[in-house]
């Protein structure tokens, strides 16, 4: 099996390349994904696992810098949980 193709270190550096409210084209995980900074602490992907493709409220994916596994977000960048939208929850 393959390693991650985005380490800590880069995905730190590209956090403070990025300024806020920009957007970026990252190859991850053998395809691209649209990168977003929302605010100067966190990088979020454009959800594209289809698993939630019934789930309307779900958009985001957010991107650890430490490689751990993002959480799910809602359009407003919260927390989304499975039948409620967002206000809570995590994707594990």
């Amino acid at each position: 099996a393959a390693g991650p193709q985005a380490t800590p270190d880069g995905l730190e550096e590209l956090s403070r390349r990025m300024g806020c409210r920009e957007v970026c084209v990252l190859f991850r995980n053998n395809h691209f994904c649209t990168l977003y900074k929302p605010s100067k602490e966190s990088l979020c992907t454009l959800l594209t696992d289809a698993a939630f493709e019934d789930e309307a409220e779900a958009v985001w994916e957010s991107v650890e810098l430490d490689g751990s596994t993002g959480h799910i977000l809602g359009a407003d960048f919260k927390p989304f949980c499975p039948g409620l939208g967002s206000g809570g929850g995590s994707r594990k």
